[in-house]
């Protein structure tokens, strides 16, 4: 819903290179973030990731135990929240929280793609793989783990026939 001054709310409609531009900004923040959690700690090894860790139980709670989807999108982005707070900057970590709605909205159009392709089991492994990527101690495997982790899956399937598309969005749906 956007809110128009003296005029109301309405429901906020998608282009495709909206979609183009929340995806590749929110894969964009999380590779940053990685990449300063890299630079700045001396031992990934000493990283406390309780929080993640947390976050990714309710994660297969949710998806493994439960069948609400509003609920996996709150744990799903939950865990991303986690990964991107590991950072430790909170200009990275408030960039990322300035565009929830639009990354929950992503969410789950991505979730509804992937329930169709991967089992919830399936799912939560993905995310159990990215944390030890993240937390391997190499930035390499961690950066490629963020990018290959599927936050797109479903705009493959269906973006091109969303109106509003540029030559960068045109660009990135053919890559």
């Amino acid at each position: 819903v956007v809110r128009r001054p003296r005029a109301g709310v309405r429901v906020a409609s998608l282009s495709q290179n909206d979609v183009f531009e929340i995806l590749t900004f929110r894969e964009g923040l999380e590779q940053m973030a990685v990449t300063h959690l890299y630079r700045f700690t001396d031992d990934i090894a000493d990283v406390d990731a309780t929080e993640l860790d947390a976050a990714l139980v309710r994660l297969a709670d949710e998806f493994e135990n439960g069948d609400d989807e509003f609920g996996r999108i709150q744990a799903s982005y939950a865990f991303h929240t986690e990964l991107v707070r590991l950072c430790g900057n909170s200009r990275i970590v408030s960039s990322y929280r300035q565009i929830t709605m639009q990354v929950k909205l992503c969410m789950s159009l991505n979730l509804r793609r992937l329930n169709t392709v991967e089992t919830p089991s399936e799912n939560v492994a993905r995310h159990r793989d990215l944390r030890a990527a993240v937390l391997s101690g190499d930035v390499n495997r961690a950066l490629d783990a963020i990018s290959g982790h599927g936050h797109d899956t479903f705009a493959r399937e269906f973006l091109d026939t969303l109106p509003g598309g540029t030559e960068r969005s045109a660009q990135w749906l053919d890559a």
